[in-house]
């Protein structure tokens, strides 16, 4: 699970914020602990899903940077 959430961050693709609600939804059924680490990942997932399009700026500016690094500054 972890390969395919390490995929959908890196391709960031238009149907990115489904991808991570169908994870979560799978996690749901397993029932984790809040603070275990699938029940993080189940938050992650939830928070993925629902600010996609945060994390995908360069779609809606063109001007905005196609990374979610930061460019150095001297």
């Amino acid at each position: 699970m972890l390969v395919q959430v390490r995929g959908i961050l890196r391709e960031r693709p238009e149907d990115g914020g489904t991808r991570p609600f169908r994870l979560w939804q799978g996690l749901a059924r397993a029932r984790p602990e809040p603070h275990s680490p699938l029940g993080r990942l189940r938050g992650l997932l939830l928070r993925l899903s629902e600010g996609w399009e945060g994390y995908c700026p360069h779609r809606r500016d063109p001007r905005a940077p196609n990374t979610l690094v930061p460019a150095s500054r001297p």
